[in-house]
């Protein structure tokens, strides 16, 4: 016979088995290796073997099991011996630290996941405009279009343009740049407005936004355009980064201006949207300078709208998590993209005050638009909201941005241009996610919008 393969520690252990007498025949006796140590002997048939009841084939596993833990190999009782300081020590200290490390290490991977969530909520990425629930209503009052912007590095853009029907021709433009970063959302509150979330969804959910906007004036005809960078909507399915969303929206812009010509354009921007547009003005100031439709596009941009920006990633990372005693509050400076816009601001300043100098030495008539930037321009004459109830941006960076915006002109040759016509307004009562929706936003960006074209016509 075979012994089932059960191989016992030492053999001091199988002295404390009880044993029993089994007949095997001659042929039938194991080898002394598989007897691992029991003491055996060869005797002819008929004669007796003794070895262990454990491995007795008619005694089953389940009592050798027994035997095991009453012979105290296998012993399930508790010890009586009190845990050690160091079991202690690691169990209370070394299991959080190990929890952190492993939520740090993924935050720090998968950044780019958390703050750009086109793929939330499920089926965005799928959605058409045929899919807005009750579409035929919302054609009655207005006109929605569906179309398609070439950018950088083989990448189409997906785009939403929304105006007023039957309204003349468009005399503004505003250029929406959602958010990307906030984690809260709206639930439906009429008919066609279903979901609104920040760091999620497509332009279709912000139709509830662009309505309140379109609605805000009857003394000019807005018209909107609002992108999707990669990777949201139905736009090419690229990893989005800072430099990738800002080529997506300069492509939007030269969109604009080409499809507009001589309309102002009003750049929008919601949460990491708010940031967007200062950042994409640094870079058109920085990169664009020498390019021939550089021009063009400081003579197109106008205005620029800031609602409940954040001054930069790693800024709204502290913000997030302000206990110093959490890891957590030490990942900002590892934020792969920045979106720094309260440092392009003060840099902005900075050379904008250099510019002023510059132009003031020039003589008289010579042309002096190549000493003035894109960003300062539209930062003399921008508009900056915040809730004053915002539970995710901080109010303060809002106005961080606000303050270190450049200062007025220092002389009268800018045309007008220089003049510091900007405006902070806190919005009473609002979140994060719901200022379009009080009385007080409409006001102020439609009188905005209206200033803009005003502007326009001198």
């Amino acid at each position: 016979m075979v012994l089932q393969g059960l191989v016992f520690p030492t053999e001091r252990h199988l002295l404390q088995f009880r044993c029993v007498s089994v007949v095997l025949d001659d042929g039938a006796l194991p080898e002394e290796d598989h007897l691992h140590g029991i003491h055996t002997t060869r005797k002819s048939s008929g004669e007796a073997l003794r070895y262990p009841e454990s491995i007795n084939p008619a005694a089953g596993f389940h009592k050798t099991s027994n035997l095991l833990v009453s012979s105290g190999i296998l012993s399930l009782a508790p010890s009586p011996e009190a845990p050690s300081l160091s079991l202690l020590f690691s169990l209370l200290l070394g299991l959080p630290i190990a929890l952190w490390s492993y939520k740090c290490l993924m935050m720090v991977l998968f950044q780019r996941k958390i703050i750009y969530m086109g793929y939330i909520p499920p089926g965005s990425r799928q959605e058409k405009l045929s899919d807005i629930p009750n579409l035929s209503t919302l054609q009655r009052t207005y006109c929605l279009e569906e179309i398609r912007i070439q950018s950088s590095d083989k990448v189409k853009l997906s785009a939403l343009v929304m105006s007023k029907k039957n309204a003349a021709e468009p005399n503004c433009v505003v250029l929406y740049l959602q958010g990307d970063f906030s984690n809260s959302s709206n639930s439906p509150s009429f008919d066609h407005h279903w979901t609104t979330a920040g760091n999620a969804g497509n332009p279709l959910h912000r139709i509830p936004v662009f309505t309140s906007l379109l609605s805000s004036t009857t003394q000019i005809n807005p018209v909107i355009l609002a992108p999707a960078p990669r990777s949201y909507w139905s736009s090419t399915k690229r990893t989005p980064t800072q430099g990738g969303l800002l080529a997506d929206y300069a492509s939007a812009l030269r969109y604009a201006v080409k499809r507009w010509h001589g309309v102002p354009i009003v750049l929008y921007g919601h949460s990491l949207g708010g940031a967007v547009p200062v950042c994409l003005l640094a870079s058109l100031d920085s990169d664009l300078r020498e390019e021939q439709d550089y021009r063009e596009l400081r003579s197109a941009l106008r205005g620029m709208i800031l609602e409940n920006p954040f001054a930069s990633i790693p800024d709204m990372v502290r913000a997030l998590y302000p206990q110093s005693w959490l890891p957590y509050h030490y990942l900002a400076p590892l934020a792969r993209d920045k979106w720094d816009a309260l440092s392009a601001m003060r840099d902005s300043a900075r050379v904008s005050a250099s510019s002023s100098e510059a132009s003031s030495s020039l003589p008289a008539g010579e042309d002096d638009s190549r000493h003035h930037s894109i960003l300062p321009k539209l930062a003399r004459n921008m508009l900056v909201l915040v809730s004053s109830h915002d539970e995710v941006v901080p109010p303060s960076m809002g106005r961080a941005i606000f303050d270190a915006r450049p200062a007025g002109a220092r002389n009268a040759r800018d045309g007008g241009h220089g003049e510091d016509r900007s405006r902070l307004v806190e919005i009473d009562g609002a979140l994060h996610e719901d200022a379009w929706r009080q009385l007080q936003w409409r006001k102020e960006t439609g009188r905005y919008l209206e200033d803009v074209v005003r502007m326009g016509r001198r």
